[in-house]
C-alpha cells in the first residue's frame, strides 16, 4: 500500500535499518520488518519526547507493558511502528497536522502485528490499560515534579508498583529481544 503525501506518493523514500535493509515507510513490505531492527531502534527512542530525568526508552516501556498485559506479545509490540517512524508525543499526534503520520503508523503497526502472528487492529483494551498504567508509573518515577500533573492525580491507580529505573540502550535492546523470544 502506498501512503500518499501532499505532493503525491512517496514511492522512493527509504531509510536504512540497523540490519542494513532499505525500509520504505510509505510503502512498507512485511518481509523488511525485523525484530532486531525494532528492538535496536526502540532502545534508542526516548519516551515523553526525552523529558524524563534520565533517558528512558520505548523498548523498556514495551517490556513493562508486555508484563502487565494478558496479551503479552501485543503489549511488547504495541509501539513497534515507532522503530521505523519515530515517536511523536500523543498530544501532538492527535492534531490534524499529523493525520498522515497516524495513517502511516497504523499501516506499519498492523503489518508488524501480522508479521509476528497477531491479528491487525490496534491495541486491545488490556494493552491500552497496561500502556496507561505504565505512563502513570513512568511519570511518577521519571518526570520532573509537577504539582498538578496527570500522573500525580492518578497515583492511586498504580499502588504497589516499584519505581522504574531506566536501563541503558544496550540492556533495553537485549531485554526486549529476550522478552520477544520468551513469547514466541
Amino acid at each position: 500500500m502506498i501512503i500518499p503525501s501532499i505532493d503525491g506518493p512517496l514511492e522512493h523514500g527509504w531509510i536504512v535499518t540497523f540490519t542494513g535493509k532499505k525500509f520504505y515507510p510509505f510503502e512498507p513490505n512485511i518481509s523488511d520488518i525485523d525484530i532486531r531492527d525494532i528492538a535496536h531502534n526502540l532502545s534508542a527512542v526516548n519516551r515523553f519526547a526525552g523529558s524524563t530525568r534520565y533517558p528512558y526508552s520505548v523498548a523498556q516501556h514495551s517490556c513493562y507493558v508486555s508484563m502487565l498485559s494478558k496479551h503479552q506479545l501485543r503489549g511488547l509490540l504495541h509501539d513497534g511502528s515507532e522503530a521505523y517512524i519515530g515517536d511523536i508525543p500523543t498530544p501532538m499526534k492527535r492534531h490534524a497536522i499529523f493525520a498522515g503520520y497516524r495513517q502511516c503508523e497504523t499501516v506499519l503497526q498492523d503489518m508488524i502485528y501480522e508479521k509476528f502472528g497477531l491479528r491487525p487492529g490496534g491495541k486491545t483494551e488490556d494493552v491500552r490499560q497496561a500502556d496507561n498504567a505504565m505512563c502513570i508509573i513512568e511519570g511518577l518515577s521519571l518526570m520532573p515534579d509537577v504539582e498538578e500533573a496527570y500522573w500525580q492525580i492518578n497515583r492511586d491507580k498504580v499502588q504497589g508498583w516499584e519505581k522504574v529505573i531506566p536501563w541503558s540502550p544496550s540492556i533495553a535492546e537485549e531485554m526486549f529481544l529476550r522478552r520477544f523470544h520468551e513469547l514466541t
